[in-house]
C-alpha cells in the first residue's frame, strides 16, 4: 500500500515539474518580421546616405550592417546568412551597390537557448531531488525496518 502512494506522490510531482516546464515554453513565442517596418528602415537609410551621412552612424541608427559588395560569394554576407540575418539590397537611382543586414533573429535565438538551458537544469534537479526523496522513503518505509529485524 505504501509503494502505492509512494508512487502516486512521485506521478504528482513528476507532473508538477513537467507544467512547470510547459508554462515556461508555452509563453515563449518566435515573432514575426514586420517586412513594411524593414522597407522603411531601408527607406530611410537610403536617403541619409543619399546625403553622405557616415555609414557607421547609420549602421548604429538602424541597428543594420551594410555590406557594400555586389559579390554574391563575399565571406561578410555568407556568415550573416548564416546567421539568419534579414538581408534587403541597398540601390541607390537604379543601381545596385549592397546589401542592409539585420541580425534581429540572433538575440532572440540566444534568449530562447539560455531559456531551454536554465529549464533544463532545473528540470533535471527538480528530477533528481524527487529522486533521492523516492530512494530516502523505500530505504526508511522498507530496508531500515527489514534491517532491525
Amino acid at each position: 500500500m505504501r509503494i502505492k502512494r509512494i508512487t502516486a506522490i512521485y506521478t504528482l510531482l513528476m507532473f508538477i515539474a513537467l507544467c512547470f516546464f510547459l508554462a515556461l515554453f508555452g509563453r515563449s513565442s518566435v515573432q514575426r518580421r514586420d517586412i513594411v517596418y524593414y522597407n522603411d528602415l531601408l527607406h530611410r537609410i537610403r536617403g541619409d546616405y543619399s546625403a553622405g551621412r557616415d555609414v557607421a552612424a547609420i549602421e548604429d541608427e538602424y541597428g543594420c550592417r551594410i555590406v557594400f559588395s555586389k559579390d554574391l560569394e563575399n565571406p561578410e554576407l555568407a556568415e550573416l546568412y548564416s546567421d539568419e540575418a534579414f538581408v534587403l539590397d541597398l540601390v541607390l537611382d537604379g543601381e545596385y551597390i549592397g546589401k542592409v543586414a539585420w541580425l534581429d533573429m540572433l538575440q532572440e535565438r540566444e534568449e530562447y537557448k539560455n531559456k531551454l538551458f536554465r529549464a533544463s537544469l532545473i528540470l533535471w534537479s527538480v528530477t533528481l531531488i524527487m529522486g533521492y526523496a523516492v530512494f530516502l522513503v523505500i530505504y526508511l518505509l522498507y530496508i531500515r525496518p527489514v534491517d532491525d529485524l
